[in-house]
Parts: structure tokens; sequence; C-alpha cells
């Protein structure tokens, strides 16, 4: 059965036993907020020449106003934002800044601004420019929603740490021809100041925006995750996208309701690592919430030897945390089932009956009353074998992270759980 036939179907649309309705869950109904962020690992950039940074992003509906997120991952260099603004765009034949009319971005009426360094190692800040209120143009290639490249020249000369490590690969997403196309690109020097120097063709892994948040003219839904490498989904066909974007781009299909999401996952992270990139996150969103949050209730990078009862309650507390904070902030929590890992290999993992931590773990969940339980694993596991459930053959491309095949049948129950978070029924 396909994601779209899935999510059409009765089963999709009852609330999993346990569950509450997003409204009595939060407080609140789904509104016209997009929310579109890339905010995964980080890692140092040589700003040595100072650049222009350019992200053009495709937006899933027109909008009246918008702001822009930076980050910095730096616990000890601030950097600053000289200036800033956004080019709207027709189509993505010219992804950078060299043709359009530039309009200025802002934060709190200045046109520069230091950007400080960061709460912790992986937790990065996150700053807002401010509201600009401006309509989004109407594409000219078929296509429903918007495209904008935002722009901004760092001053500061030396090494800066921004969104992505360097290794992770973000320049597929230029490939994209789903409508949910992401271009980093960057020049040196001004190109504020002179557009047409912005002659850059080469895309990028690296850039120091966080994404865009807009008011839509139209109903528009937004999702995020939070979590481990699974979470940021570096095996898939797209590094960040995943079974959580999958979904929504699954029931924006099905529904006629426009889906942004966001992918907060940084690979490597604990639970407690997560969990503080997790509140991190509501917070910065506190004015605008999204509308809903996936997060893991375990990770092998707890685990160590093998999951116990110490790795599971750090997983299901540490989720359990961040979905108080989302029920504060008005975002419906998802709280999805400990993915499973294979036996054998290095590191090894093999876990025996150790594993039924884990799958205890995982029932638990599915009777959640404080957050909306999806079960991602069970969708994607095998039966026991010696006590432990591995990934079923092709879920995984290397026995610990979710492949394309993998993150498809994940997004069948996260899909399910989506449906309710959103009130897309």
């Amino acid at each position: 059965m396909s994601i779209a036939d899935f999510i059409k179907s009765a089963a999709a649309l009852k609330v999993p036993q346990g569950s509450r309705g997003v409204v009595d869950l939060i407080g609140r109904k789904p509104g016209n907020v997009g929310t579109r962020l890339l905010i995964t690992r980080g890692g140092a950039f040589a700003n040595n020449t100072p650049k222009t940074f350019a992200l053009t992003l495709e937006l899933q509906a027109p909008y009246e106003v918008r702001r822009v997120a930076f980050v910095n991952y730096s616990t000890t260099v601030p950097y600053t934002v000289t200036k800033a603004g956004f080019v709207r765009k027709r189509n993505l034949s010219a992804p950078n800044i060299s043709s359009g009319t530039l309009t200025p971005l802002l934060f709190a009426g200045s046109a520069s601004k230091v950007i400080p360094v960061a709460p912790s190692a992986k937790v990065p800040m996150i700053v807002w420019s401010d509201w600009v209120v401006l309509p989004s143009v109407d594409r000219d290639d078929g296509k429903a929603g918007a495209v904008e490249t935002l722009a901004a020249y760092i001053e500061t000369a030396s090494s800066i740490s921004i969104m992505g490590n360097g290794t992770d690969d973000y320049t597929t997403w230029a490939g994209r021809t789903d409508g949910r196309a992401m271009i980093m690109r960057h020049n040196d020097g001004d190109c504020l100041a002179s557009q047409g120097s912005f002659t850059s063709t080469t895309n990028r892994l690296q850039t120091p925006f966080g994404g865009l948040q807009y008011m839509a003219r139209s109903e528009v839904r937004s999702v995020g995750i939070v979590g481990d490498s699974n979470a940021q989904a570096v095996l898939d066909t797209y590094i960040g996208s995943g079974f959580g974007e999958r979904a929504c781009a699954a029931i924006q299909a099905a529904s006629g309701t426009a889906f942004e999401f966001s992918n907060f996952g940084y690979g490597g992270s604990t639970s407690a690592e997560y969990r503080d990139i997790g509140l991190n996150a509501v917070a910065a969103l506190a004015e605008q919430p999204i509308d809903a949050l996936l997060l893991p209730n375990y990770t092998v990078n707890d685990a160590g030897a093998s999951p116990g009862a110490e790795s599971v309650r750090a997983g299901s507390g540490n989720a359990n945390r961040i979905a108080g904070e989302c029920r504060r902030y008005g975002t419906a929590p998802i709280i999805y089932t400990g993915l499973p890992s294979d036996p054998g290999g290095s590191p090894n993992y093999s876990f025996g009956t150790a594993d039924q931590w884990r799958q205890a773990n995982n029932a638990a969940t599915l009777l959640s009353k404080g957050a909306i339980p999806a079960a991602v694993a069970e969708a994607v596991e095998a039966p026991a074998v010696s006590g432990q459930k591995p990934y079923a053959s092709g879920n995984s491309g290397d026995r610990v992270h979710l492949s394309p095949a993998g993150n498809a049948l994940a997004a069948i129950p996260a899909a399910a759980a989506i449906r309710i978070a959103t009130s897309i029924y």
C-alpha cells in the first residue's frame, strides 16, 4: 500500500489508542503559518575572505509576510551579518541574487546584526530577522507556492560556524523536481551592494541561514522533527528530508493542504543532546509555533553496549521533556517508536534479548496519553531473532540508519499521526 492510499484509508483517520485530539492536546487549531527550516549538523566555515551567501527555497504556499532565521554553531565566535535581503522569484532558473529586486531584511530596524554565540556545541543560536510585509509572487512555471532567494553579506573575516558540517551533502537538493528544492551558494565580496557581482553557480554544503517562516494567504501546516541521525535522514535520497518530509508531502498531495517541513535532527547526538536541541527549537519558534514536532523515544546512541532500563528511560524521559514544552507553546508532540539495529558488524549491534527493553518501551509509547504516538519502528523491523528485532530486508542501508525504502515505509505511520496532529481528516 502506498502512503497516499494509506492516508486516505479509514485506519489513518483514527486517533491511535491513548492519544487525544489536537485541540485538547495543545489548546489551538493549526492555521496559516508556514515554517521551512533546516538546522541540523553545523560546522566551521572559512570566511577569511568575507562572502555573500545565498539560499534559494521553494515554498509550498503563497504568502504576504516572511521572516528569516540565521544560525551560529560556535560557542566562542559571534559573527556579523552586515546586510541581508531577499529576492522574490518566479521559478528556479536563476537561484541567486544577480537579477530581481532586492528587498532588505532588518533586525529590530537595523540593517546589521551580530549573531551571538551558541548555547552549547550542538545547540545553535537561532536569530530571526524582522517580519517583512511583501507578497510573494506567483510562479510562471506551472507550480504552486513561491520561490525566494535569501542573501546575506557576512563581513566577519575569520572562521565562523554555520549550518552544515562541510561533509553532509545538501547539493543534491538543487536537483529536486518535487517542489521542495533548496540551493545553497556563496560568492566572494559584498554582492548586495552590486547584485550582478554574484556570479557563482556552484552549489554548496553550508549556509548561515536556518530557513524561512511565513504567513500564508491560505491554510498551511508546519511539521518538524528532532532526534539523531535517523531524524536527520543521513541515508535518505535527500539528507534532511526523511520519513517526516515524505509523510508531509504525501498528505499535501492527498488533501490539497500545503505542508512545510523543518529538520532539527543532529547525527550522532544522544537523547540528552537532542533534548536540548529540541527545547532550543521550540523556544525559538515560540512567537509562531509549528503545528507538530516528531520526537524519537529512543536512540541507539544512548545504548552503549546494549539497550537497558537506563537507556530507554533516558530516551523516553527526554522525549517527554520536549513534548511538555511543545504543549506549553502550542505544538502537538508526536513521539515515534525507537528504531531497531541489525546485529553484527562494527560497531557491534548484537543486542540479543537486551533489545526487548527497546521493544517494551515502544509498546508503552503506543499507549501514550501526553503525545500522539507513531508506530514507526514497527513499520520497518522484522520478527525477532534471538530476542532482537532487526530491520526488515532493505529498510536500512548500514544496519542502523533508515534507507530510502525504510524512510518510505516509516512515512506511513508518521503520516497517520501527522494528520491527527494537524487536523487534516
